[in-house]
């Protein structure tokens, strides 16, 4: 003799694998049958001139890098993978940092650089985030940053 309590959930079990089978065809029915025919959508000028769509192609420009220490040394090998932009835009970060992320371009995404190359490439992305640090200094700008009085 099967015990009432299992009984009612070898039931509801059934009724929950019938239920998911039935749903299973008829998602499968809706999926391969044919779509009725339509008709192509009919040409028609547009009423009113806001409807009409308009594009406009913008000028792709890319920033010429600053001048530096071994700027083409980064030229030629951090911009096969990145635009000079996206270079540019960071913030003005430590030698030790810039150290870090060329060394994650080599390792981790294989950035054909060997070491010479790569102090080179630090060297230049220190001396321009020291200029980009300086250039946004509050009050005092290159005075304060170097600790002499105005």
């Amino acid at each position: 003799m099967v015990a009432p309590g299992r009984w009612k959930r070898a039931v509801g079990q059934t009724v929950v694998l019938v239920g998911l089978g039935v749903g299973a065809g008829v998602i499968s029915y809706w999926g391969i049958r044919e779509a009725p025919p339509t008709a192509p959508p009919a040409e028609r000028e547009p009423s009113t001139p806001a409807a009409r769509t308009v594009s406009i192609t913008m000028p792709h420009e890319e920033p010429v890098p600053p001048l530096g220490p071994n700027r083409s040394t980064f030229q030629t090998s951090c911009t096969i993978c990145h635009s000079t932009r996206l270079v540019l835009n960071q913030p003005p970060f430590a030698e030790e940092r810039w150290r870090k992320i060329v060394e994650k371009m080599i390792n981790v995404y294989g950035a054909p650089v060997g070491a010479t190359r790569k102090e080179e490439i630090v060297g230049y992305l220190t001396a321009i985030s020291a200029r980009k640090q300086l250039a946004g200094m509050p009050e005092g700008g290159e005075q304060a940053a170097i600790g002499r009085p105005r």
